[in-house]
């Protein structure tokens, strides 16, 4: 299904809400249509809607419910064709770092938990389509441990594991100014 009502030299975003439930699709975008001052509202309810969707108003702010079918492939497909899109990812699972990494990865600035009101889902909606991010502290939590773990493998180069103590003391000493 594909759906798009645009407000004719409306100032205000382009906004596509991704969800293949039919009754939370069109109820989030009537929220959208009544709450924010779109110059467009979209809704697509599957990979090949969204496609179509994202060609043909290109949105600034695209919304996904993770709990949809083929939610991965979308956000993998938006990040593809339509990267300087703001994303932001309803239902996420707070505990489930693999979840939250996958759509890190994916460009995702926008991060709603399942304890969020629409109030509030309109609140990020605005401070996300102002180029801002939301990031719950739970969901923080998890990118901050990823990184940590990450970090330290990317401290030092692959090339750097195969020296010698003496060839990383002469390295060092170069790095500092020093002669050979």
């Amino acid at each position: 299904m594909i759906y798009m009502r645009a407000h004719r030299n409306a100032p205000g975003w382009r906004v596509l809400v991704v969800d293949d439930c039919r009754l939370y699709r069109e109820g989030l975008v009537r929220l959208i249509e009544d709450g924010l001052d779109a110059s467009a509202v979209a809704a697509a309810d599957s990979l090949s809607a969204l496609l179509l969707q994202v060609t043909a108003i290109e949105p600034e702010v695209v919304i996904v419910n993770l709990a949809s079918y083929e939610s991965d492939e979308i956000l993998v497909a938006i990040a593809e064709r339509r990267p300087e899109a703001h994303v932001i990812v309803v239902g996420v699972d707070d505990t489930d770092q693999g979840q939250v990494i996958f759509c890190a990865e994916a460009g995702v600035c926008g991060y709603v938990t399942r304890d969020y009101s629409l109030a509030d889902l309109m609140d990020v909606i605005r401070d996300v389509g102002a180029g801002g991010s939301h990031i719950p502290p739970r969901v923080s939590s998890l990118l901050l441990r990823r990184v940590q773990e990450v970090g330290p493998r990317r401290a030092t180069p692959a090339c750097l594991d195969n020296l010698t103590e003496r060839e990383m003391q002469v390295l060092t000493g170069m790095s500092r100014g020093r002669s050979n």
